[in-house]
């Protein structure tokens, strides 16, 4: 990866790969889950370059990685009731009955 940065012209993220033959545009943060484990580090180890006008913006893709780097959120990863947990995320109504049940 060459860079990534967000665009104000567009609202999106871009990601430039090195040979500038492949690029990417992210529209909404919460699609960087929807990404393998090695883009979720390689977004992780690069700086987003943004405008200042832009920072709240562009800190919120940053901020999406961050969370699928630390609790291992990505396309090949399975959701379990340990993430919820981790997140702060109530488990399901069924899942509570099955419980009080038991």
């Amino acid at each position: 990866m060459k860079l990534w940065c967000y665009n104000s012209d567009t609202s999106k993220t871009l990601i430039v790969y090195k040979d500038d033959t492949l690029n990417f545009q992210i529209l909404d943060c919460v699609w960087i889950v929807n990404t393998s484990r090695k883009d979720i580090q390689t977004l992780f180890n690069n700086m987003i370059f943004y405008e200042d006008n832009n920072v709240v913006q562009a800190l919120k893709f940053k901020k999406v990685v961050r969370i699928c780097y630390y609790y291992g959120l990505n396309s090949g990863g399975v959701w379990t009731s340990a993430h919820k947990k981790i997140l702060g995320r109530p488990e399901r109504i069924e899942d509570q009955r099955l419980q009080a049940e038991s």
